[in-house]
C-alpha cells in the first residue's frame, strides 16, 4: 500500500498519515461545511503572515489534531493515481477511487489495495454510496469541465488539475455554478507551493531588493503534446502565469504576445510563445515570457528560469522548483547568496490540496479558488487573443465574472 511506502524524510517532517484506504471516520457531507478547526501542518518554518492562507497548513497542528474529510479520487492515470497519496498527506480519506475505464481502474486499484466496493465508473454512484464531501479531479483536460460538472451535481467540492477550463465560456459557466451550488472549486496551480517561489515571494514582501520593475520567465522544453487545446499556455505555461501573479499579489492590466505553431513538432497547436504583461501595484511592472515546448537546445527545469530585478536588488532562479535556492544580489553587496528554502516534506500537490481542505473547514477562500484562478487563466486567453488579432488585450477583455 501506498502508505507503507513513504520516505523516511517524509515521516521526519512531522506529517502524520493515515493508511491510504482507512476506515471511513471523516466528516459527513453536512458536517463538512459547518465545522470549523484550525489548519494542518507539516513545518511551522514555512507559515508566514504576509502569505495569508498560503500553506496556512504548516502551523502548530499535527494532522492527528483535526478530523479528516471524506473524499474521492477521480482518475487513476499515472498522475491520478498520485493523487490518491497527496490526498491522504494532505488531510483526506479516501473513501472511494472513480474512472471510466474499468480496466485501468481494477489494475491501479489492486496495485493500491482499494476494496471493490471503494471503486467506481460513474461519479454520481461513487458521490452516492459514500458519505464523500470532496473530489480530487486527474483527468485529460479536454474532460475536467465535465468532470466539475458532475461533482458540482452531487454535491462535492472539488480540486482540479489545471487547466479548469479550456475556453472563457466554459470558466464562466463553471463559476456561475459553483456560487448557485454552494459547491466550492479549487485548482491545482502547485507552483506557487514550491520552496524555491515561496523564498523569491518573501524577498519581495520584506523589500530586500525594493520595489520590483521587471520579471522575465523563460521555459525551454521538447514536449510533443498532440490534441491539447492551447498546449503550451494552459499546460504549462500557466503554472508560472499563476506564479508571477502570486510573486507579485497584484494584477496585470494588458497584454502583448506573439504565439505560433511549430510545423516540426507533433504537437497540433501553440507551442512557441514570446509575450509581455503589465502589472500595476502603485507602479507598472512588466513581466515577460519566453516559452516552447520544441527546443532543440538545453531545457529549462519545469519551473522555468527566472530573473527579478528591484531598485535595490535581483532575485535569479534558474534550478529546479523542488530543491534549488535562489540567489540575491544587492547594490550595496558585491556578493550573490543562497535564499534559504525549506523543504516542506511532502509534494506540493498535497500542500495546495492541504490549503483547500482548510478553507472548507473554516469557510475561508483557497490560494487557488476558482474565483483566483480565473485571473491565471485570463492571462493565457489574453496572450492567445493578442496573438490572433495583432495587437495589445486589455485585462477587462477577458474577465470572467
Amino acid at each position: 500500500m501506498i502508505a507503507d511506502t513513504i520516505s523516511a524524510e517524509r515521516k521526519s517532517a512531522s506529517v502524520q498519515v493515515n493508511a491510504v484506504f482507512p476506515v471511513r471516520s471523516g466528516l459527513s457531507r453536512a458536517q463538512g461545511s459547518a465545522l470549523k478547526v484550525q489548519s494542518v501542518v507539516a513545518d511551522a518554518a514555512m507559515q508566514s503572515e504576509s502569505h495569508g492562507m498560503l500553506c496556512a497548513a504548516l502551523s502548530e497542528y499535527p494532522m492527528s489534531d483535526i478530523q479528516k474529510i471524506n473524499g474521492i479520487c477521480i482518475g487513476v492515470g499515472v498522475r491520478g493515481k498520485s493523487w490518491c497519496q497527496w490526498a491522504q498527506d494532505a488531510g483526506m480519506n479516501v473513501v472511494g477511487v472513480v474512472d471510466i475505464n474499468e480496466t485501468l481502474l481494477n489494475e491501479v486499484c489492486d496495485e493500491l489495495e482499494v476494496p471493490e466496493a471503494m471503486r467506481f465508473t460513474s461519479i454520481a454512484d461513487a458521490a452516492s454510496r459514500t458519505d464523500a464531501t470532496v473530489a480530487t479531479v486527474c483527468t485529460s483536460n479536454s474532460t475536467h469541465v465535465a468532470c466539475l460538472n458532475q461533482c458540482m451535481d452531487a454535491g462535492l467540492h472539488a480540486m482540479v488539475e489545471k487547466p479548469m477550463a479550456e475556453t472563457p465560456a466554459e470558466a464562466r459557466t463553471l463559476l456561475a455554478k459553483s456560487h448557485e451550488t454552494g459547491c466550492r472549486v479549487a485548482v491545482a496551480q502547485n507552483y506557487r507551493y514550491g520552496p524555491g517561489i515561496i523564498a523569491m515571494r518573501n524577498v519581495i514582501r520584506d523589500g530586500l531588493i525594493g520595489d520590483v520593475f521587471t520579471i522575465h520567465a523563460r521555459f525551454a522544453r521538447w514536449r510533443p503534446a498532440p490534441g491539447f487545446t492551447l498546449p503550451l499556455l494552459l499546460n504549462q505555461a500557466i503554472h508560472h502565469l499563476d506564479s508571477v501573479r502570486f510573486l507579485l499579489d497584484c494584477d496585470w492590466s494588458w497584454c502583448f504576445a506573439t504565439s505560433r505553431i511549430a510545423d516540426w513538432s507533433p504537437t497540433d497547436g501553440p507551442s512557441l510563445l514570446s509575450a509581455i504583461w503589465r502589472f500595476e501595484d502603485g507602479h507598472p511592472i512588466d513581466f515577460s515570457y519566453d516559452g516552447t515546448y520544441v527546443t532543440r537546445g538545453q531545457q529549462t527545469p519545469f519551473s522555468g528560469q527566472w530573473w527579478i530585478e528591484g531598485t535595490k536588488g535581483r532575485i535569479e532562479f534558474t534550478g529546479d522548483l523542488h530543491t534549488s535556492s535562489p540567489e540575491l544580489s544587492l547594490i550595496d553587496d558585491e556578493m550573490t547568496r543562497p535564499i534559504d528554502i525549506v523543504d516542506p516534506g511532502v509534494g506540493e500537490p498535497a500542500l495546495v490540496f492541504r490549503d483547500f481542505l482548510a478553507g472548507l473547514r473554516t469557510g475561508e477562500p483557497a490560494p487557488t479558488e476558482i474565483d483566483d484562478n480565473v485571473k491565471s487563466l485570463g492571462m493565457c486567453w489574453a496572450a492567445q487573443l493578442s496573438s490572433d488579432e495583432q495587437r495589445v488585450v486589455q485585462a477587462h477583455e477577458v474577465e470572467i465574472a
